[in-house]
């Protein structure tokens, strides 16, 4: 029997692989590909890297809430009138 271990860093942690079994090259190729099954999610949700999927998103959160359609007025208005109506509470 025949262990392969193989690691990488991702999403600030060490990510590490142990297999055992009977052909070293094919428990090699299936550590790499979890490995880099590892790479991808990482690259769809880090926060840190603005290519990520997630990044992105928040993104066009904010320009989407900092530019709201013209029923944000009404909200913003809304929210105004309760604030004063209850003395600050809401």
């Amino acid at each position: 029997m025949v262990t392969v271990r193989a690691a990488r860093m991702a999403m600030a942690t060490r990510f590490e692989v142990v297999l055992n079994g009977e052909k070293e090259s094919w428990l090699q190729s299936v550590a790499e590909e979890v490995l880099d099954e590892i790479e991808k999610l990482e690259a769809k949700l880090s926060l840190y890297n603005p290519a990520s999927q997630i990044a992105r998103t928040n993104h066009q959160a904010a320009v989407a809430c900092s530019n709201p359609p013209w029923r944000g007025g009404i909200c913003v208005a809304s929210g105004r009138r309760r604030r004063r109506n209850t003395g600050g509470r809401w």
